[in-house]
């Protein structure tokens, strides 16, 4: 049987909040068609800011796929000397494990955090050669944030970027086939390794359509007002951190409470912007915050919305953002400001805003009430185009061609 290890320290794992992390679908699938498969996360979680275990930790997921728990340290905030710390910790004692224990047939990685730079699988996979499939998932925006937030700091975030993308270029000339969750990722990382013929597939980062709508029949979980008629009501879901335009998004509610709209802003999610949310709601009677909430109940939440926000700072990197296979499988319009390939497909369901401009955002949801039920339709039948059953087959004759 033909082990391959999956490697990333983040994401959430089996029995966390959240959408499992794509490293646990892919165990999943690649288990079920015969591989011996192990996914090297950490013992710490990014999205929980906890502990899963002390020290080490197997978890068996189903026959065939295990989850090791690799020692690392914590952290409160994203940008800090902690999360730094975190990362090398990580890397240094998956690099100390993996020495131990007979190599694989194939390694899976998007790598292993920002500042550690594909370490230690760099090394590794030339000492051993071992082949690699490299999965894009995201461009790193870490210039972008800076220049945002921390302007003195940019000069500090250049260098450091530079070095990072010093160290990548090694890693970037072993590899051997890419994946990515979106089109322009995949193009930008093929240019990296400068290998014009390399085998390249696209993944979306998408969900089981017809899983998602028979949960979207079940009862909803959450307290939320009756739905008044003619009352549009639209939600954002996902992380409230400073990359997510949330200002916007409450600046516009107070414009829709201003003139009187038959508009509701229900905001699903936790982070650092939680904060501003809760402030915003004392004054604000159409912006329902539920705060955190289990994955499974969301798809009910869907079923009585109308609109779905992809809302995201101007420096965002994103291609394909998760919310919009969900947003379509629920058949909700979609509001988005990146300028990834998710672009191309709002056209069909929904509109483009301007990101950090509250009243381009505001004018977005009001030209899609007035087709509301066509966006809403093109919405649901574009969710069958992204079926994550679809999305492993390349995948699969990838990993087949190269271990084989």
């Amino acid at each position: 049987m033909k082990t391959i290890w999956l490697i990333y320290p983040y994401g959430s794992i089996v029995g966390e909040k959240g959408l499992e992390v794509r490293q646990i679908r892919f165990g999943r699938m690649l288990a079920s068609n015969g591989y011996k498969v192990i996914f090297w996360t950490s013992n710490f979680s990014h999205g929980l800011k906890q502990f899963r275990c002390t020290g080490w930790k197997t978890i068996n997921v189903c026959e065939n796929f295990d989850i090791e728990l690799v020692p690392s340290s914590s952290y409160k905030s994203n940008i800090s000397l902690g999360r730094v710390r975190f990362e090398i910790l990580f890397a240094r004692n998956l690099g100390k494990k993996i020495t131990t224990i007979n190599k694989p047939d194939l390694i899976l990685t998007p790598g292993t955090g920002l500042l550690t730079a594909f370490y230690p699988i760099w090394p590794y996979i030339k000492k051993q050669q071992v082949p690699v499939i490299y999965d894009i998932m995201d461009i790193h925006l870490f210039n972008g944030y800076m220049e945002q937030h921390h302007k003195w700091l940019l000069p500090l975030a250049k260098l450091l970027t530079k070095n990072i993308e010093y160290r990548e270029k090694g890693f970037y000339k072993s590899v051997n086939a890419i994946c990515g969750l979106g089109r322009n990722q995949l193009m930008i990382a093929k240019k990296r390794t400068g290998k014009t013929e390399i085998p390249t597939c696209l993944v979306y980062n998408s969900i089981v359509v017809s899983e998602f709508r028979k949960l979207m029949e079940l009862p909803c979980q959450v307290s939320l007002p009756e739905k008044r008629k003619e009352e549009i009501w639209c939600i954002y879901a996902g992380s409230l951190g400073p990359s997510y335009d949330i200002e916007s998004l409450i600046a516009c509610a107070e414009k829709a409470r201003q003139v009187n709209d038959k508009i509701r802003f229900i905001i699903a999610g936790g982070g650092p912007q939680a904060p501003l949310i809760e402030e915003a709601t004392k004054n604000n009677s159409l912006i329902i915050f539920l705060g955190s909430v289990e994955a499974s109940w969301l798809p009910a939440i869907y079923k009585r919305c109308d609109i779905g926000f992809c809302t995201y700072a101007s420096y965002s990197t994103v291609d394909m953002p998760d919310k919009f296979y969900d947003y379509t499988a629920a058949g909700l319009a979609i509001v988005n400001s990146l300028q990834g390939e998710i672009k191309e497909y709002v056209k069909e369901v929904g509109m483009q805003y301007e990101a950090e401009n509250y009243e381009s955002l505001y004018n977005a949801i009001k030209m899609i009430a007035v087709r509301l039920n066509h966006y809403k339709k093109s919405s649901y039948e574009m969710a069958q185009r992204f079926d994550w059953n679809n999305q492993m087959k390349p995948l699969l004759q990838m990993v087949s061609d190269l271990v084989n």
